[in-house]
């Protein structure tokens, strides 16, 4: 087990930070925000692992917290989509994963978890809360046949959620391929398919300030995919000696 803590940074992209206004649509804007702070996380995580299960859990606690919003363009008919930052902003996770292996040719890696972000926001005499928790259940399962075939099929089933001031809606996708390693595994040729089931959609909701905005992209993305991947080379990991050495003496003088 091990119960560990640290902070992190993370700084706004310039795609966030753009000055400039983009015209979507005669009802649709879309703009950066130059004024955006960085972000500072404190992350305390406690991890378990005994066998083949783990157990990761985590709190985070978020300054100037980075949000995506859709919000009233002036006094005008318009939406605009900004970012925007934003503080008391908290979030608890806990996941658990098997990861055994059978026979050792079949190693199923099954995951449950669940999420929950803290945050409100008082507009005038109304307090909008967006604290309805994530859950969700993967599946990453490889079946490793001779020759070195491989049969990898990927699942993944989530109950709605929020997300930063979003609603997202439940949904669920699966996706397969088959894998053949040639050349001690120099190149591999992979032929899959990706949502098979045509269930992986977009769909959220966002209210925030006087907005109420929707979007349902019932767009089929199911494809069929082949790839040649090759390595002309493998290259060794440079160990630092050099540098290492270097340091030891120079600590040592001290």
């Amino acid at each position: 087990m091990a119960l560990s803590y640290r902070r992190t940074v993370n700084r706004p992209s310039y795609y966030q930070l753009r000055g400039d206004i983009q015209y979507n649509s005669p009802y649709s804007y879309e703009a950066g925000n130059p004024l955006l702070q960085n972000t500072y996380v404190d992350d305390i995580s406690y991890t378990v692992s005994y066998s083949d299960l783990n157990l990761i859990t985590s709190y985070k606690t978020y300054r100037n917290k980075t949000l995506f919003t859709i919000d009233q363009f002036e006094d005008k008919a318009i939406t605009i989509s900004c970012f925007t930052n934003v503080d008391d902003f908290k979030k608890i996770s806990i996941a658990s994963i098997w990861d055994p292996t059978f026979f050792e040719v079949w190693n199923p890696e099954i995951e449950v978890g669940f999420e929950r972000q803290f945050f409100k926001i008082r507009n005038e005499n109304v307090v909008n809360s967006y604290n309805r928790p994530y859950f969700y259940v993967s599946l990453y399962n490889i079946i490793r046949f001779p020759h070195t075939y491989s049969f990898v099929t990927q699942a993944k089933f989530w109950t709605s959620y929020n997300s930063g001031v979003s609603y997202e809606h439940k949904g669920m996708f699966v996706d397969a391929f088959i894998q053949k390693y040639f050349f001690d595994k120099a190149m591999t040729i992979k032929i899959g398919a990706e949502n098979i089931f045509n269930t992986n959609k977009e769909k959220w909701t966002m209210k925030y300030n006087n907005v109420n905005y929707k979007k349902y992209a019932n767009n089929d993305s199911r494809y069929i995919n082949i790839s040649f991947i090759y390595s002309f080379h493998n290259t060794k990991k440079y160990t630092g000696k050099g540098t290492r050495s270097s340091e030891q003496k120079r600590l040592n003088t001290l």
